[in-house]
């Protein structure tokens, strides 16, 4: 269990000064920042008649929240100010964005909706698009409307799991790992991808006068400006349980080979990325941004047979 602060972190004095302040000042020993968590590793070794086995699991947690950040001050500001923009007090790993609240089902709705969402007395809206929460009641969808949705896209948790067994010349071995508390961003928010492309096959369910309760908004080449703000309707709590690899092995009885000076072989099949759990539909999980996922190579599930000979 551990429990670290760090002071005299390097900033610059200008985020709390005037912007009329002209001058470039120097670094200075400012920001303070504190971290907490703890890792914990379990092994254990055992026998069962012919079986033995070993089975290794681990598990960490931490989390970080800013002390101090040098920042304007808000001490006088409205609280959806300090809300959104207030770093010190506040945890790291966190994400703003705004309530999604449904989807408009027809232009009535629209025209009878208090809040303006694009600046333009929603005259860009049409059916189909997301409807967004007035979080501060001014009537109007800005900036101050974003606010904390939950965790931020780094895992708070991770965890493992290594097991090891062998029984009459067979041997196994499996090596899980995971995470959890953390929140993904799905792409969806860019219909076609990040350039326009194939859709998914989960992206057919988009919403039509004949399809209501669709899981998507209308869709268009490219998207629409007021469905890809960063909101509940693309961020999903996630968690993700990964069988990297398992091998199974079987050992052939060394009287078999001991004419021709072959002491031990060896014979096994192999599977990496066979099998992972996860609610992210589509995506790799381990990958946390849209620009992430849109710029890695998927993970490849390999499978694999080999001989070992030992001479």
């Amino acid at each position: 269990v551990f429990y670290k602060e760090r002071s005299g972190i390097l900033a610059k004095r200008s985020a709390s000064l005037p912007s009329t302040f002209g001058a470039t000042l120097p670094s200075e020993n400012l920001n303070s920042i504190n971290y907490r968590g703890f890792e914990l590793q379990l092994g254990h070794t055992g026998k069962i008649g012919e079986l033995k086995y070993r089975i290794d699991g681990n598990i960490a947690w931490n989390r970080a929240k800013n002390v101090h950040i040098e920042e304007p001050d808000y001490s006088t500001a409205d609280k959806y100010t300090r809300l959104r923009y207030q770093q010190s007090g506040q945890w790291t790993n966190q994400f703003y964005g705004l309530d999604a609240v449904g989807l408009f089902q027809s232009q009535a709705e629209i025209d009878a909706w208090p809040v303006i969402q694009d600046n333009n007395l929603n005259k860009t809206l049409k059916p189909g698009d997301i409807k967004y929460l007035d979080f501060n009641g001014d009537n109007k969808i800005t900036d101050l409307d974003r606010h904390v949705l939950g965790r931020g896209n780094t895992p708070e948790l991770n965890f493992g799991l290594n097991i090891n067994g062998n029984f009459k010349g067979f041997d196994l071995s499996m090596l899980w790992y995971g995470a959890t508390n953390y929140t993904y961003l799905l792409p969806y928010m860019f219909p076609y991808g990040a350039i326009p492309s194939t859709m998914f096959e989960s992206q057919m369910d988009y919403w039509t006068p004949e399809n209501p309760n669709a899981s998507f908004p209308r869709m268009g080449n490219g998207g629409f400006a007021n469905n890809k703000y960063p909101s509940t309707f693309w961020l999903k709590n996630s968690y993700y349980v990964r069988l990297k690899n398992i091998q199974l092995g079987y050992s052939l009885p060394p009287r078999l080979f001991k004419s021709i000076g072959v002491s031990n072989c060896r014979v096994y099949l192999s599977a990496i990325n066979w099998l992972t759990i996860t609610n992210i539909k589509d995506f790799d999980p381990e990958t946390n941004s849209v620009a992430g996922t849109f710029g890695f190579f998927p993970q490849q599930k390999t499978l694999g047979f080999g001989v070992n000979i030992t001479l």
